[in-house]
């Protein structure tokens, strides 16, 4: 084999390395924080919201204290799409206070019920003016 041949091969090589790690890098979440036992409660803003049913609290600024919540069942937000849940997600949650208590776990993460400016984060997401608030969002 040529040494051009040897080069382009540890190149593509190299160049696949790349974006497998990028890719990783990619799909890490951003809230790193250990999440209570079964019924505390934790409260703080919502700094990051993930899909339509997971969002992060963060209990202080730095991202290793934000914990990741379930707080929603997507299928149960009647939404025509996971982008959709997501931006009514968005505007019911992001940026303010939530409360929540920890519910248990699914699919190893935490599950949670929250409220959010007093009311049950479950029925905000479905509000009239949630879903006019999402579009402001996409």
């Amino acid at each position: 084999m040529s040494r051009s041949k040897r080069i382009l091969i540890a190149l593509g090589l190299m160049l696949g390395v790349a974006l497998v790690a990028t890719e990783a890098q990619a799909t890490t979440s951003v809230c790193r924080g250990e999440a209570p036992a079964v019924g505390a409660q934790i409260r703080g803003p919502v700094l990051y919201v993930i899909d339509g049913g997971r969002l992060c609290v963060a209990l202080e600024p730095s991202p290793s204290t934000w914990v990741e919540l379930q707080v929603l069942d997507p299928r149960v937000v009647r939404t025509s799409s996971a982008d959709d849940a997501k931006q009514r997600l968005m505007a019911a949650a992001f940026a303010r206070d939530a409360v929540c208590v920890i519910t248990g776990t699914s699919a190893g993460r935490a599950t949670a019920a929250c409220m959010v400016e007093g009311e049950q984060l479950s029925a905000r997401v479905s509000q009239p003016e949630i879903a006019k608030a999402a579009q402001i969002w996409r």
